[in-house]
């Protein structure tokens, strides 16, 4: 079954800016980011994860993949594929979501580009959480985050 996991603090105010997934047996992977007053408010299904539901973006796939937004293809990465220990990590600062794949940079979209989609702000950095899509095996290998 698809599942999608949201990372989120506890007990303190920092907020995570990176984190990196490490492939398995994966299927429908997606790891990115999601604006969780929208997000959780969405009707989710199991065919549904980050990057399909609203005020998500993230990259997706596994032969082919791309940077999805509420299901729109934004920028498509026709040169990555996601294979069993293929390394992703997701970045997001105040202005842009970056991507590396293998630690090769595979994508960066503006947050202010994303805001010509959608009326919700995805320059609200407090509300940005991490978001991991996927059927089957990953793991989270690292993450960071930021005193404010």
């Amino acid at each position: 079954e698809l599942a999608t996991y949201i990372l989120e603090s506890v007990g303190h105010l920092r907020r995570l800016d990176s984190f990196t997934v490490v492939t398995d047996s994966t299927l429908n992977f997606g790891a990115g980011w999601a604006e969780i007053r929208r997000f959780r408010s969405c009707k989710k299904t199991s065919s549904y994860g980050v990057g399909d539901l609203a005020s998500s973006v993230a990259l997706r796939g596994r032969i082919r993949c791309g940077i999805y937004y509420n299901e729109i293809l934004i920028k498509s990465l026709d040169q990555v594929s996601l294979q069993k220990d293929t390394v992703v990590t997701c970045e997001h600062d105040e202005y842009r979501f970056r991507w590396l794949v293998d630690g090769t940079e595979v994508a960066i979209i503006l947050k202010s580009l994303l805001n010509e989609y959608d009326c919700c702000d995805m320059m609200e950095s407090e509300f940005i959480r991490p978001a991991i899509t996927g059927k089957g095996k990953w793991h989270l290998s690292e993450f960071s985050y930021v005193c404010d």
